[in-house]
This record gives C-alpha cells, structure tokens and sequence, in this order.
C-alpha cells in the first residue's frame, strides 16, 4: 500500500463510512439521481391514511369530546332512555261475556291498572304513539267461558296504520274447562299521534267468554 499522510506505512485506513451518512462531514446526497431508494419503495406502498395520520389524529382529537360522549357519560345515556316511551298494564276487572257470539270488543276502558307509564301515553288500554318509530308490543290474554262452539276467535292490535293478527285459531278445540292463555309479541310502525289496542272477537257461540285479570299489555319504542 502506498504512503499516505494520514496513516503510517503498513497500517489500515481509519473507518471512514459514517463520514458519508446523515450528519457526517462527507454526507452523500442523493437529491437529483432518478428512482427512488429502497426505504421510499417500501414506503410508498403504505395506503394515504398512513402518510395522512398526523392530520387524521389531530381531527379525530378535536371530535373526541362531541365523539364519544354520548357513549361513555352517563348522563346522556340516562337521558336517551328517559325520553322513549313505555307502557305496561293489566286488567283489574274481569269482563264477562264480552264475546262469543261474533261480537267485536275492544279491550278498553277504565278496567286497565298502569302498572308503568312512561311519559303518559297509555290511557284506559289505549297507547297514543308521542313518537314516529318502531315499537314492540306484548300481549298476555287469559280468556274463561269458553265453548266446544266457539270454532273461531282472534285476537288483533288495531293501530292507526294498519290491524295486526295477534291470534287465531279454533279457541272451541284449544281451551281446557273453558280457559285459554295466549302470549302475542310484534313490532309496529307507528306515527306520532298513532293509536294501537287490543280487540278480541269469538264467534259460533253463545256470548260467554270473559277477559280475566290476568291479561296484560305493554309496549316500547325500539327505534325511531
């Protein structure tokens, strides 16, 4: 190896290569050359949200308070569930001889207990939706008096939209010594200021069945 002054004869070159890098004295810059390097290439592929995160945190940031909030503050929980409407009631007299012989009765009157009435919307078993929306509605029925005759009967949820079939079915095979219990569910459309109540008509017979006091009804909105 040839004399140089920056080492002695026979010795190795110093290690020079961190010159070169980012920082160092002799630095090697690529600005100008075609391509990319291999970092960049990687580096592209990453989708536009990764290159966008800092904005992207920062915006999501500002949105955190009015984001989560009606999510983890209970109080705005208490408040979503305190404004949606609800109902549940039994009747507390029983109804003699309502039907049977194809009469139509509507389950209504001042013979309904409010067991709950959230915001007042259920009165004498008649529900006044405050609300537009999808409502569940339950119906437990106990009818007495029942008769061989009594080949048909149903039981509807009449609303302002349209009437449900709750029940039918040849109440006159079913009952056991005349009673017969039935449990209805569905879900409603509604509009504000709809109304929705039970009707129960048995036909073919004498008018001898009865609503006992172990007939509920209730209902909800689930969805607006």
């Amino acid at each position: 190896m040839a004399d140089h002054e920056d080492y002695l004869p026979g010795e190795a070159p110093a290690a020079h290569k961190t010159t070169h890098q980012d920082g160092g004295a002799d630095e090697v810059n690529i600005e100008g050359l075609t391509g990319i390097t291999s970092y960049m290439a990687a580096h592209i592929l990453l989708p536009t949200v990764h290159q966008d995160a800092p904005a992207l945190i920062l915006t999501h940031k500002g949105d955190a308070s009015a984001h989560h909030a009606k999510y983890t503050d209970a109080a705005a929980v208490a408040a979503l569930y305190a404004a949606l409407p609800s109902f549940h009631a039994c009747v507390n007299a029983e109804q003699t001889d309502v039907t049977g012989d194809a009469t139509p009765f509507d389950i209504t009157g001042a013979f309904w207990t409010e067991i709950v009435d959230h915001l007042g919307n259920f009165n004498e078993g008649v529900f006044t939706a405050p609300i537009s929306g999808l409502y569940l509605f339950t119906s437990n029925l106990l009818l007495s008096g029942l008769e061989a005759a009594h080949d048909y009967g149903q039981l509807q949820l009449v609303t302002s939209n349209r009437t449900y079939l709750l029940l039918g079915a040849n109440m006159g095979a079913m009952h056991y010594s005349g009673y017969l219990y039935n449990v209805a569910t569905l879900l409603a459309d509604m509009d504000e200021g709809d109304t929705a109540y039970l009707c129960l008509t048995v036909i073919d017979g004498a008018k001898t069945v009865d609503i006992r006091i172990v007939t509920y009804f209730s209902g909800a909105l689930i969805q607006c």
